[in-house]
């Protein structure tokens, strides 16, 4: 009793050591990077990249994977970051995002979602998944400064201009209707929009359908 209380224990504190790969994929390699071990002896694996720079257990293009088995669970891409946390038989997803969300719109990283994995009572693998509603939204006085900011723009397509439209987005989710009519027309506003701020503009339009769908 005592040894299987010594290794809950440590299953609670930090992944075990590697003894499983991810099944062949065409997202990122086999190899894995953390291993999770549940009481009711089913592990799971995380495989693709660690963030530099990042607190451990910080990843981006990964997959998760159900040791022994053929399929993956999911797969996180390149422009996901997550924390990764397990504790209580539970393993959770912070996916983080950085939005500008301080007094002066200076970007902060932010957790948008928050995802759990956990096996019911018949050891089947459950996932829920929920967005961060406590995130701190813009003043009146914020939105109008963005809206003043926006309408005097030179539209001109730039690094600038897609800070405003994250602020835009932010303002959306405040509540704002005339930002969510400037956000929403974005891409006719600038149909030259393609490679990476087209990835933006994509990614927004699916968090804010996300927010609404809440």
């Amino acid at each position: 009793m005592l040894l299987g209380l010594f290794t809950s224990f440590l299953g609670f504190l930090q992944p075990s050591i590697r003894d499983c790969s991810c099944p062949e994929n065409q997202f990122t390699s086999t190899g894995s990077i953390y291993q999770y071990d549940f009481s009711n002896g089913k592990s799971i694996v995380a495989c693709g990249y660690l963030i530099e720079d990042i607190a451990d257990s910080t990843l981006s293009e990964f997959v998760l994977a159900e040791c022994g088995n053929d399929e993956i669970i999911g797969f996180w891409d390149a422009m996901t970051t997550c924390e990764i946390t397990f504790s209580h038989d539970t393993l959770t997803l912070k996916e983080l995002y950085q939005l500008p969300l301080s007094n002066n719109f200076i970007d902060q990283e932010v957790v948008w979602t928050i995802e759990k994995l956990y096996y019911n009572e018949n050891d089947v693998l459950q996932r829920s998944k929920h967005i961060n509603q406590n995130l701190m939204l813009f003043s009146d006085s914020q939105i109008k400064q963005i809206l003043s900011d926006y309408e005097s723009s030179s539209k001109e397509l730039n690094e600038q201009e897609m800070c405003l439209l994250d602020r835009l987005f932010v303002a959306t989710l405040s509540g704002d209707e005339q930002s969510k009519a400037f956000f929403l027309a974005f891409g006719e506003a600038h149909p030259e929009l393609d490679g990476a701020f087209l990835h933006q503009y994509r990614i927004l339009q699916d968090m804010l359908q996300a927010w609404e769908e809440r």
